[in-house]
């Protein structure tokens, strides 16, 4: 990685990555941080600071051209190519052992590039303002959509042991197993939303090798709720796991213990992480990098060890292009802000009774949603649709005190297939977690519980295709919902809803007649319109 103007003879070296090839069906965009280009560790100085990602980090941000703003969803660094033209000033190429120098002689080594470039210097920014600066923008980073998907069989290795693909253990001195799959959303804060399942069964040796795994597990065992606690940050910025988030299951709590994504992925074990990454059989990796979780008793105590393997099945643009994200930071005085976007969705169920509509018909109502899409591309609740501010730590309502909660992000705005221009189109992923559960049944919230949309869900079972708002017209009050095959092109189908939670508990074949009939009409629907809430009213900036 390097910087250097197109018809230049100076350049400033970078760093370099290694790209791998990575297993798996599911485009990840590889995102590179100036912490991945360096080639070995850091220099510190006398204080015990880091150096070199420093003098990296202040060099981008001096050269960047467009701004620096609090909200990461439009904040980016731009590098004006007349800009790079003063490269050609340096007496030599820049390489990347000089940026462990000190910071006054890595200065002194710019110098002759940056009086060319009025207005610019990297006087104006401290290695620490620069640290804090790069690291707000981590969180966005792992940003998406998470499957732990349900495990479908056992899968023999090279050395004639068995490994498991989603979350599988075996509780201690007992022929007891556990199976989780869950599902979450990471927002544009690193805040977990999501929810999940557990089945337990007893296995014998010969059933664990076998095809039984879903006979005796969703088959036959009724699931209990795994829920999400808070919502807090599940990854560290680096990408390993936070042993400390826990979650809440039936007589305990589950945690994950170790693990690391790379490239959207955590492997469960040697074999399935060579099979990933590509590396050989004899090639060392850092082992800590195996995804393993743990169930705790009521007392704390270690249940079950077992395997964790995980994947991004939805990924996000980290930048949300500003010619259409307009918020109150990045518009002119007099124009109006579109975001923050205050939204009703209409629900409807899959019921073909004749007092739905029959077979014809788009089902029974199911509940309205209200939605508040923030100005930092997170989808927050709008639980009495009022359009009011919210607490930006606690989301709570600062004029009602309702407790609002977050349901997800604005995943990319879409671009035209030929121009390559945005459009004014976005794309919304919604889950509703596991705190629509602790819901009395009287609050309308609480049957959203599970509900999901705007985002692909399992492998070849829940199939919910993504979403585009049309925000066009959004300040004449009106937009449109459809239906989406992938982050480019548009679609003209009504978008649906399905429910995470229900479809799982579904696939239960000892369901009593009246338990499946239940079931059946809520485990999808459509969501039949979407209009701008009536007290949604941008005022012009000031």
């Amino acid at each position: 990685f390097f910087l250097k103007s197109a018809t230049g003879n100076r350049q400033i070296i970078l760093g370099k990555y290694r790209v791998r090839s990575v297993g798996g069906n599911t485009f990840v965009r590889l995102y590179v941080t100036p912490e991945d280009l360096l080639t070995s560790a850091d220099a510190r100085d006398g204080s015990g600071t880091p150096v070199q990602l420093p003098n990296v980090l202040r060099l981008l941000q001096a050269l960047d051209s467009d701004g620096n703003t609090t909200n990461q969803a439009i904040n980016r660094i731009v590098i004006d190519p007349k800009d790079k033209k003063a490269i050609d000033k340096l007496t030599a190429n820049v390489e990347v052992l000089d940026f462990s120098k000190s910071t006054a002689q890595f200065d002194a080594l710019l110098k002759p590039m940056f009086d060319e470039l009025v207005g610019k210097s990297m006087a104006t920014i401290s290695p620490q303002q620069a640290l804090e600066r790069y690291q707000a923008s981590l969180p966005t980073i792992h940003s998406g959509v998470y499957e732990v998907a349900l495990n479908i069989t056992a899968l023999p290795r090279n050395n004639g042991s068995l490994g498991y693909n989603g979350m599988f253990g075996r509780f201690n001195n007992s022929d007891l197993h556990s199976m989780v799959s869950m599902v979450f959303v990471v927002d544009r804060e690193g805040k977990a939303i999501g929810n999940g399942l557990e089945w337990q069964n007893t296995f014998t040796a010969d059933q664990l090798s076998s095809l039984l795994l879903p006979s005796r597990l969703y088959f036959s065992v009724k699931p209990t709720d795994v829920d999400f606690l808070s919502s807090d940050t599940i990854f560290e910025n680096n990408g390993r796991v936070k042993p400390s988030y826990f979650f809440n299951a039936a007589s305990g709590k589950i945690k994950f213990t170790q693990g690391k994504l790379s490239k959207g992925k955590i492997a469960s074990d040697d074999f399935m992480y060579r099979e990933l990454y590509g590396l050989t059989a004899t090639e060392s990796f850092d082992t800590t990098q195996i995804g393993k979780w743990q169930r705790l008793g009521l007392d704390n105590s270690t249940q079950l060890t077992g395997s964790l393997n995980l994947e991004k099945s939805r990924d996000t643009n980290l930048y949300l292009d500003s010619t259409i994200w307009k918020t109150i930071e990045n518009i002119s005085v007099g124009e109006k802000p579109i975001f923050p976007l205050h939204l009703k969705l209409t629900l409807r169920d899959s019921d073909r009774t004749a007092a739905c509509g029959g077979t014809s018909g788009n089902g029974c109502a199911f509940g309205d949603m209200g939605i508040s899409i923030l100005a930092n591309g997170n989808i927050i609740s709008d639980r009495d649709n009022n359009c009011s501010v919210v607490d930006a730590t606690t989301l709570q309502d600062t004029t009602t005190a309702m407790q609002e909660q977050r349901l997800g992000l604005v995943s990319t705005v879409l671009d035209d297939d030929n121009t390559k221009k945005a459009l004014p189109l976005i794309a919304p992923v919604i889950l509703v977690g596991s705190w629509a559960r602790q819901l009395p049944s009287t609050d309308p919230w609480s049957k959203f519980y599970g509900v999901y949309m705007g985002t692909e869900v399992g492998s070849s079972v829940l199939k919910v295709r993504k979403l585009q708002i049309d925000i066009s017209r959004v300040l004449d009050k009106i937009v449109t919902m459809q239906n989406q095959p992938d982050d480019k092109n548009s679609f003209s189908l009504t978008p649906v809803w399905s429910n995470y939670v229900k479809t799982l508990q579904s696939y239960n074949q000892n369901l009593t007649t009246t338990e499946k009939d239940a079931l059946t009409p809520v485990l999808s629907g459509l969501v039949s319109s979407v209009k701008v809430q009536d007290c949604y009213d941008p005022q012009p900036k000031q």
